[in-house]
């Protein structure tokens, strides 16, 4: 027997059978339409600009829902110093070098229940740079969308569908000048362009990287126009790097690499050519370069000055707890 609040049904009567089928079919198309409303909204509001997600690091929430900047000012400058050190350098992994060269951590948010919404420093790594430099949010932009996910491609532990990465002109929602920024929307997209840029495959610029060779991981054939690969040898003192153009070879299944070389001859070349385009304007460089390392100087100590001034009043509210609690004090 199965009873509801009207009636009670007997599975095997015919009737009541074909009652209690009519009602679970509406009762499933009553939730399905439920759910579609719901998604709708969703949607709505993320196209309004006023769906409410985690902000990241570096913005807080007004009473009225807006975003507003964090009114931590050592939060502020820390990501100003990233934006301003990737604008200097050019490539995420030597600003992950640089803060940890001069013991700068970067802020970050607790997501756990019991602490959630704490303020915290963290060491920099790689991902947690690209993160912020990847995020249209700090360019003043309400993004919502960038991730796609597709039910054919599912996880075979979880059985969850696996995101994807939407191109830009996919987002669904993208509203800019939606609140303060950080950058600007164009440093924003030349930022982007630069990390696509610094990609080590076929078909991007690649990025110049430590190494014997000169042009390690910029240097490409002049022959079939792929970039070449630098090999080096267990006697460096006796033999110098190769340029070696395999990718043909390796990719595509052609019987023997493009070209070598010995990178003494290329790299000598190309320093001899550089020194002569740059001695005219010797001075103007050195003088530029100077006024640069004198402005990384004093951004550098500005954050020393903040960390500082941050460890002087933990020390403070530290003192006066403990005074607070002091027996003697009573």
């Amino acid at each position: 027997m199965l009873a509801d609040e009207g009636a009670i049904y007997d599975p095997c009567d015919p009737n009541d059978r074909l009652l209690l089928g009519v009602k679970g079919t509406l009762s499933e198309a009553e939730l399905f339409t439920l759910r579609t409303r719901l998604y709708e909204g969703r949607w709505n509001k993320a196209r309004k600009g006023l769906l409410q997600f985690p902000l990241p690091i570096g913005y807080v929430r007004a009473p009225d829902g807006a975003w507003d900047l964090d009114p931590d000012l050592q939060v502020r400058e820390r990501l100003a110093y990233l934006f301003e050190a990737f604008r200097r350098l050019g490539v995420a992994r030597q600003v992950v070098r640089e803060l940890k060269r001069h013991n700068l951590d970067l802020p970050t948010r607790v997501v756990s229940k019991g602490a959630y919404g704490t303020l915290v420093w963290k060491r920099p790594t790689l991902s947690a740079v690209v993160r912020i430099l990847e995020n249209p949010a700090y360019a003043g932009a309400y993004a919502y969308g960038r991730w796609e996910y597709r039910a054919d491609s599912r996880s075979p532990k979880t059985g969850k569908a696996r995101a994807r990465v939407r191109p830009q002109v996919q987002w669904p929602v993208l509203i800019r000048s939606h609140h303060p920024a950080y950058v600007s929307w164009e440093e924003y997209m030349q930022t982007q362009e630069q990390l696509r840029q610094n990609w080590q495959r076929d078909g991007s610029r690649g990025v110049a990287r430590q190494g014997a060779a000169l042009l390690q991981g910029i240097v490409w054939c002049g022959h079939c126009g792929r970039k070449m690969g630098v090999q080096h040898h267990a006697s460096k003192e006796k033999r110098s790097a190769t340029y070696l153009c395999q990718l043909g070879h390796q990719q595509d299944g052609e019987d023997t690499i493009c070209q070598s070389m010995t990178a003494r001859p290329v790299d000598a070349a190309v320093t001899q050519a550089f020194l002569e385009a740059v001695s005219p304007l010797g001075v103007e460089v050195a003088v530029a370069v100077l006024d640069q390392v004198e402005q990384q100087r004093k951004d550098l100590g500005r954050q020393w000055e903040l960390q500082l001034e941050q460890a002087r009043y933990e020390a403070r509210l530290a003192q006066r707890k403990y005074d607070a609690v002091d027996p003697d004090n009573r």
